[in-house]
């Protein structure tokens, strides 16, 4: 088809008598009509591309046909553009339309003749249809030198309904895109300039906007965190809508503890060397590289006491098995820490006012009221004095137990490396957020031997 297409164009050059156009324009509409068949087969061999390539080649043809009637057959003054409407095999396809254009020079005189053209077609297809996915393709010559190929400029696709103004929809949609695309092509290095406008191609497509469906009951265990807004029908056709919470129905923060700032946490990275692999398969496919682990570092920073962070790391073949025990030796470490409360620096007088002043606790930030008994919070860690607390809020104000490992590339590649040696290395379970079987976002090892008087091990 590229070569009939290169031909007719070819010879549409070289016409010189009527009877030599009468002919040429009969094999060029056999032509345009096996294209169009080609488009309006369902279960087509063609791929989605080639099925454009084709809408676009119909509709390129039919652009040089009108330009070589002019030189043949006499036309009227007005004659300048026509519309001509292409049917495909597309799905979701409502209307493939080129407006042809004949004689006209100027791109922005061309968009705007063609705009109610345009808006016409696309309003009776949008009195059938509620709404659509809309866009368009400025199809031209462009020379280079000796050189002459066709271009495309394609606007993005855009949603239209019934309430939408639709000449505003042309002009900041269509005409002022395709004028820049068009501005900004010519002016860089390449050296193309327009030559002749062919035509502008129109399609839309089938659009279904997200609509509420009917209530689907939620599991208990997201009812009852009271996170999400249910929509439920209201009668029976279906019509929804959303019950909202009533004035003295709030979400609130439960978790103070989080609120305090991760007293340990540590970074870690490796890196690895390529070994080349001695192979001597016939195989097309074998290993020729494998990587190896060469060394590995991390850093542990106490955020509240900076003299007690530091960087180690190791270089040898058995840097893993040292990482998973030097994790280990820090969560006990951590343990220990923990397990040790220390006691609260000693108040002064200017403390105790503050205290007995106080109005609002600093945990959960909610007035004390006459009945409740008011303590003295303090971090385990430092000893030093928080604020004012009702009693259950500062028994539930504890420290974590979980010490964070920000690994660099863990998800995408390091993991492959250490997840076995942690998870075997000593006793306890390994919960893990995989993205896919072989690929985590992250994992969470439990050692055992940190758990005291069955409580949460580190």
């Amino acid at each position: 088809s590229d070569n009939m297409e290169r031909d007719l164009i070819e010879q549409a050059t070289l016409l010189n008598t009527r009877e030599e156009y009468i002919a040429w324009e009969q094999r060029c509409d056999e032509f345009i009509e096996s294209l169009k068949e080609q488009s309006r087969i369902k279960r087509s061999r063609l791929s989605t591309g080639n099925r454009q390539s084709v809408i676009a080649c119909i509709t390129q043809l039919e652009s040089l046909k009108d330009s070589v009637r002019g030189r043949f057959v006499h036309v009227g003054a007005t004659y300048g553009l026509r519309w001509r409407e292409v049917e495909t095999a597309f799905e979701s396809r409502i209307l493939t339309g080129a407006i042809i254009n004949s004689n006209y020079i100027e791109p922005r005189r061309f968009l705007e003749d063609a705009s109610e053209i345009v808006l016409e077609s696309v309003q009776c297809v949008l009195q059938r249809y509620d709404s659509l996915k809309i866009n368009t393709v400025f199809n031209g010559e462009f020379v280079a030198g000796d050189k002459r190929a066709n271009k495309s400029i394609t606007t993005r696709n855009y949603e239209l309904y019934q309430c939408t103004d639709l000449r505003e929809w042309y002009m900041s949609r269509v005409v002022e895109p395709v004028l820049a695309s068009l501005e900004e092509f010519q002016e860089r290095d390449s050296g193309w300039a327009l030559s002749r406008i062919l035509n502008l191609t129109v399609n839309a497509n089938k659009l279904n906007p997200l609509r509420a469906g009917c209530h689907i009951k939620l599991p208990r265990e997201i009812m009852l965190k009271r996170a999400v807004i249910n929509v439920r029908s209201t009668d029976k056709l279906n019509d929804c809508a959303i019950r909202l919470p009533s004035e003295d129905k709030w979400l609130s923060f439960c978790n103070h503890c989080r609120k305090e700032c991760i007293p340990f946490i540590v970074y870690a990275d490796l890196e690895c060397v390529l070994e080349k692999m001695n192979n001597d398969s016939q195989s097309a496919t074998h290993m020729y590289q494998h990587h190896n682990i060469f060394s590995i570092g991390y850093y542990v920073h106490y955020s509240y006491d900076s003299s007690l962070s530091g960087y180690r790391f190791r270089r040898d073949k058995d840097c893993i098995a040292w990482f998973a025990e030097e994790l280990k030796n820090l969560a006990h470490s951590v343990q220990s820490i923990i397990s040790a409360n220390v006691p609260m620096v000693d108040f002064t007088r200017d403390d105790w006012e503050k205290f007995n002043s106080a109005s609002h606790c600093h945990v959960c930030e909610k007035p004390f009221t006459p009945d409740d008994t008011r303590v003295r919070d303090h971090c385990h860690l430092t000893g030093r004095y928080r604020g004012p607390a009702h009693t259950n809020c500062n028994l539930n104000y504890k420290d974590s137990h979980c010490i964070p490992v920000v690994f660099h590339n863990l998800s995408g590649y390091d993991a492959h490396f250490i997840i076995k040696e942690i998870a075997t290395a000593y006793e306890g379970r390994v919960d893990l957020l995989p993205i896919i079987k072989e690929k985590y976002i992250l994992f969470t090892k439990h050692v055992n031997s940190t758990k005291i008087d069955q409580k949460n091990c580190v």
